[in-house]
């Protein structure tokens, strides 16, 4: 169980788990500063140049080139590198989000929003949503668990080694909401997922 959900009932109410705006704040501080963030924008759109410049004087649609430059800025910022536009991964992780946002503004995403108990039950588009969106959460996972065999607490490279750092944090400070496997840093916790 997320122990964001464990916590609120029982009472124990850390500030961190009430609201999450200042501890993203801070991880966003201690992570990169302005001029990092500015780097990658700036190699970013060099790519995007790069990648303007390969289709020549031939008209196309810049929306894709476009939509992966803005995912590679957000990638890079969260998992520390980017990702070539050619990537199977990228491509990959960028499909599962597109058709996320698509199903959920759909007229069957409003219908299961609406009755998920009957939506679950019945065939239809969001099982594959699920399926993607489980293999997201084992991509962004094995990530996390790979940062945290080799986490330097004194500099973090990016959004998830922050996060981790800020989860030991708070692990130390409220020990009764962590029992089992995340005592033992053997599993990343269901909240860390959630980044």
């Amino acid at each position: 169980m997320d122990p964001t959900i464990r916590a609120v009932p029982s009472g124990q109410q850390p500030a961190d788990f009430v609201s999450r705006k200042p501890v993203q704040q801070e991880i966003r501080l201690s992570v990169h500063s302005v001029a990092e963030e500015e780097e990658r924008i700036q190699e970013e759109a060099k790519n995007l140049v790069e990648a303007f410049r390969k289709h020549g004087d031939s008209a196309f649609n810049p929306k894709e080139l476009l939509c992966n430059a803005v995912s590679n800025i957000i990638y890079s910022i969260v998992f520390g590198q980017r990702l070539d536009y050619d990537d199977n991964q990228f491509k990959f992780l960028l499909s599962v989000i597109d058709h996320y946002f698509r199903f959920l503004s759909s007229s069957n995403g409003q219908l299961y929003n609406m009755f998920p108990w009957v939506c679950q039950h019945l065939p239809g588009p969001h099982h594959q949503l699920f399926e993607g969106h489980r293999k997201l959460r084992e991509y962004v996972k094995k990530e996390a668990d790979q940062r945290l065999e080799n986490l330097d607490r004194e500099s973090p490279r990016d959004y998830i080694e922050a996060f981790l750092v800020r989860m030991e944090e708070v692990r130390q400070g409220f020990p009764q909401l962590y029992s089992g496997q995340m005592a033992h840093h053997k599993s990343v916790p269901p909240v860390q997922i959630n980044v």
